[in-house]
C-alpha cells in the first residue's frame, strides 16, 4: 500500500497541469491581443485583475461577462478587467461587444491553440466564469460578490 501511495505523488508531482484556479493558486499566464492592442496577465502584477471567460452559446458567461464589465466601468479601474471570448467567429464576437456596449479594448476574442491552452491551464471544460486575481498573482476568489469587489476598490 505504501508502495502505491508514493508512487501516486511521484507520478502527480510530474503531471503536465501545474495550474490550478483554486483560492490561493498562482494564476495561468495568459496572453492575447485585440484591436487596442496586447495584453498580458503577468504585467499586471501589482493589480488586482477580474478574468471573465465567456462565450455567445453559454449565456450565463455572458451574463456574468456583462455583470463584472459594468461593475468595473463604475469604478474607473480601480480593478482591471479583461474578458476572453472562445467564439470561432470574429465578426460575432464583435456584434455582442458592440450590442451588450462592452469596452472593446478589454475584451479579447480567442481561438484555436490560444484557446486551447487557456481553456486547458484554467480548467473550463466544466463552464465559464470569473476569477479575480491578486497582487501577488493568486487566485482570491471565482465569481466573486460584488461587496467583496467594493472592498477592494
Amino acid at each position: 500500500m505504501a508502495l502505491l501511495a508514493s508512487t501516486l505523488l511521484v507520478s502527480s508531482a510530474f503531471n503536465e497541469t501545474t495550474f490550478s484556479t483554486e483560492p490561493g493558486a498562482i494564476a495561468p499566464l495568459i496572453s492575447a491581443s485585440n484591436d487596442s492592442g496586447n495584453v498580458a496577465l503577468e504585467q499586471m502584477r501589482g493589480d488586482y485583475v477580474l478574468l471573465s471567460f465567456w462565450s455567445s452559446d453559454d449565456a450565463q458567461s455572458r451574463i456574468n461577462c456583462n455583470y463584472y464589465a459594468q461593475w468595473a466601468k463604475r469604478h474607473c479601474g480601480s480593478i482591471r478587467h479583461l474578458a476572453f471570448n472562445f467564439d470561432e467567429d470574429a465578426a460575432l464576437f464583435k456584434e455582442i461587444v458592440a450590442i451588450d456596449a462592452l469596452d472593446a479594448a478589454n475584451q479579447y476574442n480567442v481561438t484555436g491553440d490560444t484557446a486551447s491552452r487557456i481553456i486547458r491551464d484554467y480548467r473550463l471544460n466544466e463552464g465559464f466564469g470569473t476569477l479575480l486575481i491578486g497582487p501577488e498573482g493568486r487566485v482570491i476568489a471565482a465569481n466573486p460578490e460584488l461587496e467583496a469587489l467594493n472592498s477592494l476598490s
